[in-house]
């Protein structure tokens, strides 16, 4: 009984966010995938943050954020004060449990201001939102969820599953996975980068995901074949975005 009250206490927390603005990205997605990369230097993100403020995963938020407004400024959508929100999955695991296998993750709903036009000011707005997220219960109640899946009927999971899709909680995904920074190799040959593929949601048609190798960020967008044709455009614009910050930064 306790562990139900907890689940439907996660379920109320997540849903109590309300639904997410209107965005591009919410429709219902088909059977086909478009897929496009690109690469960011771990020092950019570092020299990035070390000189604006924020974390690594701040970067990542707002260089993706700024540019998805860059491909709706294309499209001529609206984007004055245009706010979607990204579910990022986070690790959890502390100092103590480093080197423990299994994944202990949980996720946070950041806000990306998507309709900022200035990249300095965007990437201070999400780390000033990151860090109330984090003093917040917000993952706690995530956990909740994710960890169900260790006992709660397939009933439970289905009708849970099915709130959230259609309660729209999200626009996108946007994921941050490090990776390991000893250079790895497979027969002499040295793995350079790793561009990880994301799954998408039932209306929810782009997922950002990165995986730094190396010293490398990996980038992989997963998109719905119908809703973004241009998602070559978007890896484009990711590095003008990261470009951008870096040239405020001084970096």
């Amino acid at each position: 009984a306790e562990r139900v009250r907890g689940l439907a206490g996660g379920v109320a927390s997540l849903v109590s966010l309300g639904q997410a603005p209107p965005g591009p990205f919410n429709v219902p997605i088909g059977p086909n995938r478009r897929f496009s990369m690109a690469e960011v230097p771990v020092s950019d993100a570092k020299s990035i943050k070390n000189s604006l403020g924020g974390t690594v995963n701040d970067v990542i938020l707002a260089s993706v954020a700024g540019a998805v407004r860059r491909l709706l400024r294309r499209r001529r959508g609206p984007i004055r004060g245009l706010t979607l929100r990204a579910l990022m999955p986070v690790s959890i695991r502390d100092e103590s449990q480093r080197m423990a296998l299994g994944n202990r993750v949980s996720v946070f709903f950041v806000d990306l201001p998507v309709g900022e036009r200035d990249p300095v000011r965007r990437l201070r707005a999400i780390s000033r939102a990151t860090v109330t997220l984090k003093s917040s219960q917000q993952a706690v109640a995530a956990t909740a969820l994710i960890n169900s899946a260790r006992w709660a009927p397939p009933t439970l999971h289905g009708l849970a599953a099915r709130l959230l899709a259609r309660q729209r909680l999200v626009n996108l995904v946007v994921s941050n996975v490090p990776g390991p920074q000893v250079p790895p190799f497979l027969d002499g040959a040295r793995l350079l980068v790793a561009y990880p593929v994301m799954p998408l949601g039932p209306t929810t048609a782009l997922s950002a995901a990165v995986t730094s190798l190396s010293g490398t960020m990996g980038f992989g967008f997963t998109g719905d074949w119908d809703a973004l044709p241009d998602i070559d455009d978007l890896a484009r614009d990711l590095l003008d975005e990261v470009e951008s910050l870096r040239k405020a930064a001084g970096a």
